[in-house]
């Protein structure tokens, strides 16, 4: 009875030092700051007034388009002024970069040629 008492105590702290790792690691994960998710193309549709922007992204073969929410975001020019959504125009090249936590653009950042 001892024996087997004994047995069961080694397993559960061995489980437990287990369980501390896995926490530890987690842990350490989460401190890890995520980067800012963003995506370069083309403009080929925008509509500030219903609030998207459709973006070409790759080329060739690979080309897809992206969809986006720009109700939220700031629209920024070359220079770094901030511009208006009415002032993007298709075939513009842009990066927009998404909050980290949500699919919402929070700046759109209009690229020179």
């Amino acid at each position: 009875m001892r024996r087997r008492l004994s047995a069961v105590a080694a397993a559960l702290s061995l489980a437990g030092a287990a369980l501390a790792a896995v926490g530890g690691l987690s842990r350490a994960q989460a401190q890890v700051r995520p980067t800012a998710r963003a995506c370069e193309g083309r403009i080929k549709d925008v509509r500030p007034a219903l609030g998207f922007l459709i973006l070409t992204v790759g080329a060739g073969e690979e080309a897809r388009d992206v969809r986006f929410d720009i109700t939220e975001g700031r629209v920024v020019g070359p220079s770094g002024s901030e511009l208006k959504g009415e002032d993007l125009r298709v075939g513009d090249r842009v990066r927009v970069e998404m909050a980290i936590d949500r699919p919402l653009v929070q700046q759109v950042v209009v690229l020179g040629d």
